[in-house]
């Protein structure tokens, strides 16, 4: 599978990956942020441009970036701010990606939101 190349190769294809966080197309934004999370590799290159995409204006991107975020685990407590934020989004989706990457990037934050 290509994820599974992707991970073998890690680090490398994290700045390709990266710039497709910016793609015009929806999908290969959505794309970018899930072969990120299946690299998990290079946090200081990938948590940064992932926050940004959290507030993307596509909420399937955003969903699949929160799912990234969350798999990079503690690394990403940077984008704890803007997940908090998701939280009150009108969309289910949204709300329930954000509170599963809190709960996996930061424990207590998610436990001082009241997130089940």
């Amino acid at each position: 599978m290509a994820f599974d190349a992707l991970r073998t190769e890690g680090k490398e294809a994290v700045p390709a990956l990266v710039r497709g966080l910016t793609n015009g197309h929806w999908t290969v934004r959505m794309n970018a942020a899930r072969a990120l999370a299946a690299v998990r590799t290079a946090p200081e290159l990938a948590v940064p441009s992932l926050v940004k995409t959290l507030e993307d204006t596509n909420d399937w991107v955003r969903v699949e970036t929160a799912t990234a975020l969350q798999l990079y685990g503690r690394a990403a407590k940077p984008a704890v701010p803007v997940l908090l934020k998701m939280l009150n989004d009108p969309d289910a989706n949204i709300q329930s990606g954000a509170g599963r990457a809190l709960w996996a990037i930061d424990p207590e934050a998610a436990r001082q939101a009241d997130i089940p």
